[in-house]
């Protein structure tokens, strides 16, 4: 597939550190295919987060449930975020790492 953005290329098999103060935390792998749009929400934002070299994310969200005259009431809690620093890997680097980690498109 040829992307009409140059800039976008990265996406396309790429792969990217997620660090805290220097210290990586998690990679994050992507490839370009059909945008398909989801209850989660939009992937806009986090492809302009992105390319800015920053994401935002939150922790693992909580629940409880409380019982109040025979009625149920839910609440739910959304983790600490948390915002990363975020940089693609060279692609040699990228492809290594895809090849280290196993990863295929169908993963996706």
């Amino acid at each position: 597939m040829k992307l009409p953005d140059p800039k976008k290329r990265a996406y396309d098999h790429g792969l990217g550190t997620l660090t805290v103060d220097g210290e990586i935390k998690r990679h994050l792998a992507s490839v370009v295919g059909e945008l398909r749009v989801t209850a989660s929400g939009p992937w806009w934002p986090t492809v302009r987060e992105l390319d800015s070299g920053r994401l935002e994310h939150s922790g693992p969200s909580t629940g409880t449930e409380k019982r109040f005259l025979g009625m149920r009431f839910e609440s739910i809690q959304r983790g600490q975020p948390c915002v990363f620093e975020f940089a693609w890997l060279p692609a040699d680097e990228a492809a290594q790492k895809w090849r280290d980690l196993g990863l295929q498109d169908s993963d996706f």
